[in-house]
């Protein structure tokens, strides 16, 4: 399918890229994953994001039939007892990153849709392998539904999300609902998805100014799938399920300049062909990862923004005049 253009990168993308380039740092993919988890956190403490409040936060750990799964509940300020619910799934390459990953987005998302969000620390690749991680996630997703009355949600209107890594695997468990594994979802939110981990899925041809880069891509896939694992499985690779007509309301963010553009792009497409409702928005002049960091690149705030307002019409029911 021919792709819409993309923009010059976006200044504040650029500066985030040059300094990232000035620490000459190696990759992830030259490290053991301890290593790389170091980095990344590393990186993450020392970013400026200050905190925003929301009403509550809450670290729980709940059981489930993939063993116990460690969960950060935030609620809004003003809270209901059962109340629309956001399950979040941060990236990272299904090798780096928890709870506090994504703080910061689960935090905005609870303010500007006034909705609870549930960030899921799912186990990491190479130590929890595909199945073993697709299979934790879901019951975890299976535990929060059966204690969504103690947690004070409402089961009728919880939605699925998930940045990078994180939206592959969102987007997994909304296949997993939709077929009737798990059980039904209001709405996914999909932030730049890893959507088909076969080599020859990932553009190398992308700007050469990438957040990431293919090399690292093919790293984090080849920790993830580990030597048993099949990319041509829809459970790793969620554009390659035959079908995707039944699924929820979707949204859909991709970037420009993100070696996954098309993989968002041809899965909107997809949907529309489906009979889905979806609201693809691509941002042309950004890297990949930029909703992470909104002190960096301020067109992350608008990004939020508008995932928020579609978390509004679609758990609360509000459009708005």
């Amino acid at each position: 399918m021919p792709y819409p253009p993309l923009g010059p990168l976006d200044p504040d993308a650029r500066t985030v890229v040059d300094r990232l380039n000035a620490l000459n740092a190696p990759g992830y993919e030259e490290m053991p994953p301890i290593a790389a988890r170091a980095i990344a956190a590393h990186l993450r403490r020392n970013a400026p994001y200050p905190q925003v409040k929301v009403g509550a936060v809450r670290d729980i750990g709940l059981a489930s039939g993939a063993g116990p799964i460690r969960l950060r509940h935030y609620r809004p300020f003003t809270q209901v007892k059962a109340a629309p619910t956001l399950v979040y799934f941060h990236g990272g390459g299904w090798v780096l990153g928890d709870l506090d990953t994504m703080d910061h987005l689960c935090r905005a998302l609870v303010r500007q849709a006034g909705i609870d969000v549930v960030s899921v620390d799912y186990p990491l690749a190479p130590e929890s392998p595909f199945q073993a991680t697709v299979a934790s996630c879901a019951a975890a997703l299976r535990a929060i539904f059966q204690q969504a009355g103690a947690l004070g949600l409402d089961p009728d209107r919880i939605a699925l999300a998930g940045d990078s890594a994180g939206g592959n695997l969102a987007a997994v468990l909304g296949l997993m609902a939709r077929g009737g594994e798990l059980p039904k979802i209001k709405a996914q939110c999909l932030i730049y998805p890893a959507l088909d981990l076969r080599p020859a899925a990932v553009r190398a041809t992308a700007p050469a100014d990438l957040f990431l880069r293919p090399q690292t891509m093919a790293w984090f896939t080849r920790c993830y799938l580990g030597p048993e694992g099949d990319a041509g499985d829809w459970r790793a690779s969620p554009m390659l399920a035959p079908d995707l007509s039944g699924l929820p309301p979707s949204y859909m963010l991709t970037a420009g300049h993100d070696i996954l553009r098309h993989q968002g792009l041809d899965y909107v497409a997809r949907l529309q062909a489906a009979g889905v409702t979806v609201i693809g928005r691509d941002y042309p002049g950004q890297i990949h990862n930029f909703v992470a960091m909104p002190y960096a690149i301020p067109t992350a705030h608008a990004a939020i923004a508008e995932i928020a307002e579609f978390l509004i019409v679609h758990l609360c029911g509000h459009s708005g005049a």
